[in-house]
């Protein structure tokens, strides 16, 4: 059951890494093809995706791309599906993917890493949202060094995005799972270009993301999910967590 058709944004999808920590199970396939119960991380995201009307999704790929694109093809010939790729996978991070796909951030769109699997009412939540802000998922719970942390002011707007937070300045954990406005993408092009330029390719996107908040280009607002099932899957012990806990909450409606 489709919940919303209208005006519904493409969605970015950043699929390019290699897993390294999910190893072995990432030996012969990419991160977001690895199961959690019967089906890959990939098929939620879609599913959820679908489910709320977005029509053309972006996947930026690396590591057994050819993987992906068959996959995709597949089992979700609905979608409109551009592929972009990234062929230094092995010695570049996230900001470098998202760069390769700057021409299809030319207007609102979500923003996606490949490896969270989460309810799919946090896609319905963002597009929902007060209109002509951005906003990103945070889950307000107790952080480790392992995280990306997120830091939000008393207005709930996103101020820092670090691993490096200290817990009294962390508000929660940065899933990355964002909606983009046009105007907050523009500005997020640029900085990602100089951050690039300066610090080079292996360099986290939400240090370009942050420098549009600290330039006072765009706001980033909060929005809060910890009321729903959500995770990133970096190691095999994540994996029986989500297996266990975070699918069966999430799956009725989706499988």
């Amino acid at each position: 059951m489709t919940l919303l058709h209208a005006n519904a944004p493409r969605a970015l999808i950043l699929a390019a890494g290699r897993g390294k920590r999910l190893m072995p199970l990432t030996k012969n396939i990419p991160k977001c093809l690895v199961r959690v119960g019967r089906k890959p991380i990939l098929y939620y995201q879609l599913s959820a995706l679908r489910k709320y009307g977005v029509a053309e999704i972006v996947v930026i790929a690396g590591y057994k791309e050819n993987a992906i694109r068959e996959y995709v093809q597949k089992e979700f010939p609905e979608f409109k599906t551009i592929f972009v790729s990234n062929p230094k996978y092995e010695t570049t991070e996230d900001i470098y993917s998202l760069y390769l796909a700057k021409n299809y951030l030319d207007e609102d769109c979500l923003l996606l890493d490949s490896d969270v699997l989460f309810h799919h009412s946090i896609i319905g939540k963002l597009l929902t949202v007060t209109p002509y802000l951005s906003y990103t998922a945070i889950k307000k719970v107790p952080c480790g060094e392992e995280e990306m942390k997120a830091s939000v002011d008393k207005n709930g707007m996103v101020t820092k995005l670090s691993k490096e937070l200290v817990p009294s300045e962390t508000a929660g954990e940065f899933l990355s799972i964002t909606f983009f406005r046009k105007p907050f993408l523009k500005h997020l092009v640029c900085a990602m270009r100089k951050t690039i330029n300066s610090t080079g390719k292996k360099t986290y996107a939400t240090v370009a993301i942050e420098k549009v908040i600290s330039d006072g280009k765009g706001k980033l607002a909060c929005l809060d999910i910890t009321s729903y099932p959500a995770m990133e899957i970096d190691f095999p012990s994540d994996l029986k967590i989500a297996t266990e806990q975070v699918l069966p909450k999430i799956a009725q409606e989706l499988l």
